[in-house]
C-alpha cells in the first residue's frame, strides 16, 4: 500500500505540474531532493543519497503543501532520519517516505474473483498521460524466429491501478521539462489472464508497452470479448512446445 501511496503522489506530481515546469534564468527557484541510489526501509538518510532538482518557486505551494515533496527549508529536519518506506532511485523525497506504512490509510481491496498483479514496463517507454485510473492498451516486443521482435496487442482497455518506481528525467537545458518514465504498473485481471501476462513477460523482449486511451473511450476493437488477444494465447502455446534448447550444443566463441 506505501507504494502505492508514493506512486499516486508521484503521478499527481507528473500530471498537474511536470509537464508545465521549465527552468527559467530569471525566476526565483527553490530546491527538491532526488534519490540518486535505492534505498531500503529502515535506512538512515544522509545528502550524498541525494541530487539537487532546482524548481520554479511559483510552484512550491503546490508541490509543497499539496504534495509533500521535501524542499531545502525542511531537509535538515530529515537527515539521519531513518526510511519508513523504501526509496527508489529516481524517486523524488516526500514527507510520506517517513510516514509508517500502516498510517498512510487502508489497503485497496482485491474485489472476489480478481487478481491484482504489477507488470513491468518497457524502459523509457510510458507516456505523460500514463496515471492511475487511465484506461490503456497493452503492447509486448516478441521475437518470432526473425532477426527483430515484433510488436503484438496484448489487452486492450485496461484501467490502471497505479504506477511506480517512477524515474525522474532531469532536463539538460534550462528551457527543458521534467517528466517521468515508470518501470511498473498494477492492474485488476483475472486469475486466468494473470497467468497469461506472467507467460507473456518470460517470452517478450523487455517489459510492456502502453498506449493511453481518452478517458470516453471504451471500446475493444480487436478483443471484442476482452481478455488476452487470441493471437498472444497461440504464440504462448505454440513457445511453450517448442523443445528447450540443447545446452551440448552450444559452441564457444
Amino acid at each position: 500500500m506505501a507504494a502505492l501511496v508514493l506512486a499516486v503522489v508521484a503521478v499527481v506530481l507528473n500530471t498537474l505540474y511536470v509537464e508545465k515546469i521549465k527552468s527559467s534564468v530569471n525566476e526565483d527557484v527553490f530546491t527538491v531532493y532526488q534519490f540518486i541510489r535505492d534505498k531500503k526501509a529502515n535506512d538512515r538518510i544522509s545528502d550524498r543519497d541525494f541530487t539537487r532538482v532546482q524548481v520554479p518557486e511559483r510552484f512550491r505551494a503546490s508541490l509543497v503543501r499539496d504534495l509533500g515533496v521535501i524542499d531545502q527549508t525542511e531537509l535538515p529536519d530529515f537527515v539521519n532520519d531513518r526510511l519508513r518506506i523504501p526509496g527508489v532511485e529516481g524517486s523524488l523525497l516526500l514527507k510520506a517516505h517517513f510516514v509508517a506504512p500502516e498510517s498512510i490509510g487502508p489497503q485497496r481491496q482485491t474485489r472476489a474473483g480478481w487478481r491484482d498483479i504489477a507488470i513491468p514496463l518497457a524502459r523509457n517507454s510510458t507516456p505523460p498521460s500514463l496515471r492511475p485510473g487511465a484506461r490503456v492498451d497493452l503492447y509486448a516486443d516478441i521475437r518470432m524466429g526473425g532477426e527483430l521482435p515484433v510488436p503484438h496487442l496484448v489487452m486492450e482497455n485496461v484501467t490502471v491501478l497505479s504506477v511506480g518506481d517512477e524515474a525522474l528525467n532531469v532536463p539538460e537545458t534550462a528551457d527543458g521539462r521534467f517528466s517521468y518514465n515508470y518501470r511498473k504498473m498494477s492492474i485488476e485481471v483475472t486469475e486466468e489472464e494473470a497467468l497469461a501476462l506472467s507467460n507473456v513477460e518470460r517470452i517478450a523482449e523487455g517489459g510492456f508497452r502502453v498506449a493511453v486511451r481518452a478517458e470516453t473511450d471504451h471500446t475493444r476493437e480487436h478483443i471484442p470479448e476482452g481478455g488476452i488477444h487470441p493471437t498472444i494465447l497461440d504464440i504462448i502455446q505454440r513457445k511453450q512446445r517448442e523443445p528447450a534448447p540443447d545446452p551440448r550444443r552450444r559452441t564457444l566463441n
